[in-house]
Order: structure tokens, then sequence, then C-alpha cells
């Protein structure tokens, strides 16, 4: 089956998310407690970061698709620009788009703290906390993701949260009819 480009974005999103809900709900239901499965923190936290880039790619391709809002998505993890074209749509506009641009205004801060977790190495500098690669401390120690303390299940829930809430604003403005070839 073909999807449009925005149902193809989400439908990616939803798998990832239904991954760190999954891994999310074992933690909770394990009876050894949170602390006994530190190591599943990054994947999760990875999932939602997933959740969060998919799912605003999924909203603009939605908007490019009925031309609200002309962009072109890159493969990069970057969504900083994606977010600013959306908020600074066209008011004519503002009755599809309001419930997504207040959903993304009032996650910001959280949304741009996942999105700073997903990897993004620099030349000469060791890469900056991650999911996935190992990463330099303040005291320029080696850390792993999966390490005890690299994440806390605080950072878990906050970030499960909004990769919840981005998921279900692209899944209420997205027409969830596939599209044939």
């Amino acid at each position: 089956m073909a999807f449009s480009p925005a149902n193809a974005w989400l439908e990616q999103a939803e798998s990832d998310m239904r991954v760190a809900t999954i891994l999310k709900n074992k933690i909770e239901a394990d009876a050894s407690g949170f602390e006994s499965h530190f190591y599943l923190y990054c994947q999760i936290i990875a999932k939602c970061q997933q959740v969060v880039e998919k799912a605003i790619k999924a909203i603009i391709a939605e908007l490019d698709y009925r031309r609200l809002v002309p962009f072109t998505i890159g493969f990069t993890h970057t969504v900083d620009p994606i977010i600013n074209r959306i908020l600074i749509a066209p008011a004519r506009h503002k009755d599809s788009l309001q419930p997504i641009q207040a959903t993304l205004k009032n996650n910001l801060p959280d949304i741009r703290a996942v999105m700073e977790l997903a990897p993004h190495g620099r030349a000469g500098a060791q890469n900056p906390k991650n999911t996935e690669y190992p990463y330099s401390n303040s005291s320029n120690v080696l850390i792993a993701p999966a390490s005890r303390n690299a994440f806390q299940w605080d950072e878990v829930q906050r970030y499960h949260r909004t990769a919840g809430l981005i998921k279900k604003k692209a899944s209420e403005l997205i027409d969830v009819v596939k599209v044939t070839p």
C-alpha cells in the first residue's frame, strides 16, 4: 500500500511510539522497580525523539500537500526550521493550524530538549549527550547512554509525554485515508 508523504511519516512515528510505550510499560509493570531497567531509558528516549521528529515532519508534509505551508523535508534530525515555518504560517490558515501551533509553542522546551539528544557529533569535539553514542560528561569522562544515571526516569516520562502529544496533534491534522497508487 502506498502512503501520502504525511501518512508515511506518521505511520513510522506511530511505530516508534508503540515501541517506546511497550518498553515504558514493561518497566512500570516490573516489581523490581524503575532503577533496575536504567539501561532501557536511552532506548525509550531515542524512540521518543524519533516520534517527535517524524510527527513534526508529518505535520509539515500534510501542510505542504494541502498547499498551506510550502516546505521540502530533509533527512536530518533538525526540526526547528519546520516548527518555525508552522508557527509563522499565514493568518488565513489559523483555524486548522492553531491547535498544532499552540501545542508546539507550549512544548517547545521539551521538544528542543529531546531533539538535542539525537546523535549529532561535531567535528573535532566529543559528542554531546545523546541516546546512541558514548559522550563526555562535564568532567570529560566518557559515558555510555545505557549507563546507570546517564538518563533518569523522569526524563523518560517527560519525553514520552511530549512525543505522545506531538504525535496526537499530527494524527488529528492528517487525513488517515491512505492514498493508493
